[in-house]
């Protein structure tokens, strides 16, 4: 892919198949994934609050609206 010339969201799209092939990525996603399980198995409810439900509540909205902002992209430009 470095080879070749890409622009606007194929560009982007390199970006992110490639960083998915990273060490680096899959050792930032199973350290992430051990660390929120256990903060969902702790016994303290505030605790568990902070450190599970506020993460993962903030992650999704920012994927939702990552995913929204793609499709709002991909539309507007279409009928330009």
């Amino acid at each position: 892919m470095s080879t070749e010339k890409a622009t606007g969201l194929a560009a982007i799209a390199s970006d992110i198949v490639g960083s998915l092939f990273s060490p680096l990525f899959w050792v930032i996603a199973i350290v992430s994934f051990f660390l929120f399980f256990y903060a969902s198995r702790l016994g303290s409810k505030g605790l568990r609050i902070l450190l599970f439900w506020t993460p993962t509540l903030s992650l999704s909205t920012f994927g939702v609206l990552v995913a929204a902002f793609v499709v709002f992209a991909i539309f507007h430009f279409r009928h330009q």
